[in-house]
């Protein structure tokens, strides 16, 4: 899955290539491109990893993942995000229950892998497993970072990178992740000591966490990723990290930002009163799922988007206030009401 729109894009300054490294070589040419465009969606990718091709929509390759009892299956999934969801390119959310229901239909009781590894990169990315994710599944889940807290990119400009670039290369936590599986024998290492060294790497800029089926970490990284004998060692630099939210600053105008902001703040302030409504805001404890009722999170962001449009990269930190108005109990017709009356 590929969304397909830098390589090409005319503010490449170096057409046809993408690289993730300052010094770093094309990391495009060659790379299988099955789902690309408007194939990459919430539907085809539930499809391809519950290996169920009749799901299929679009004119991808139909490749899905066939995996049986004695598989080992690894996931990677890198987007923005937000309390609860894993955005999608075209706009659409992945929620946290649909993506721990697809794993829980693909374990189907042992049938559908051995064991399955899934590292995730996105802002807010604990929430999509806290208090969600079944020991009992064979699943092994690592996170860019917490329930709260922003992910980060990496070699961003000022680093020792090409000075034809303006933009940050990479995420911190994929960045180490990759770099470390270059630069180690992936029949040694396992998954626990690629933790470590992504957290020690990662430092304090975000808290990189660990979910599910904690005992397959004692495996072996190569029974999920492979090994290349050849890679060539790299230089691991010192960098120049800021959070993933910031990456698309020119497209999200401090002035749509700040009416976002003013927006949640009457919401809150709406629902619950003016005294209450930080309440909105607060976290829940670790272990605990964001919401109770997942169904009502889905209903309260389309009530939302109905009437004020979709929620920009920016704005999707707010489904943690949303989510507490699920929690609160407030139906969905009183969400519906204010946002009518802020969004006319």
């Amino acid at each position: 899955f590929m969304y397909d729109d830098i390589a090409g894009n005319p503010e490449n300054p170096r057409p046809g290539v993408i690289i993730n490294h300052p010094k770093g070589g094309d990391v495009y040419a060659g790379v299988p491109k099955d789902y690309t465009g408007d194939d990459v969606n919430v539907n085809n990718f539930v499809a391809a990893l519950l290996g169920d091709r009749s799901r299929l929509t679009g004119t991808g390759s139909g490749k899905v993942i066939l995996s049986g009892p004695n598989d080992h299956v690894f996931v990677y999934y890198a987007d923005h995000g937000g309390p609860g969801i894993l955005g999608m390119p075209n706009g659409e959310f992945l929620y946290a229950k649909q993506l721990v229901q697809t794993l829980e239909k693909k374990y189907s009781g042992g049938a559908g892998y051995k064991s399955l590894v899934i590292y995730v990169e996105s802002c807010e990315a604990g929430t999509i497993f806290d208090g969600l994710l079944p020991r009992d599944i064979a699943v092994y889940a690592t996170t860019a970072s917490n329930s709260t807290e922003f992910s980060y990119a990496a070699y961003c400009p000022d680093d020792d990178e090409p000075s034809e670039f303006h933009t940050c290369l990479g995420d911190l936590y994929s960045v180490a992740w990759m770099e470390d599986s270059e630069t180690h024998n992936l029949r040694v290492e396992s998954l626990k000591e690629q933790l470590e060294r992504v957290r020690n790497r990662t430092g304090t800029h975000s808290h990189v966490m660990e979910y599910g089926d904690l005992d397959i970490s004692a495996q072996k990284v190569h029974a999920f990723m492979g090994t290349n004998p050849a890679n060539d060692n790299i230089t691991v630099a010192d960098l120049r990290v800021q959070p993933s939210a910031e990456r698309e600053l020119p497209r999200d105008t401090m002035a749509r930002r700040a009416e976002e902001d003013r927006r949640f703040d009457l919401i809150s302030s709406f629902l619950l009163g003016s005294e209450k409504g930080h309440a909105l805001t607060a976290g829940r404890l670790a272990g605990q799922p964001l919401v109770d009722d997942w169904r009502c999170l889905e209903t309260m962001v389309s009530s939302y988007e109905d009437h004020c449009g979709p929620l920009s990269t920016y704005g999707r930190k707010y489904l943690r206030v949303l989510a507490s108005v699920c929690n609160a109990g407030i139906p969905e017709e009183v969400m519906a009401k204010a946002a009518s009356q802020l969004c006319w």
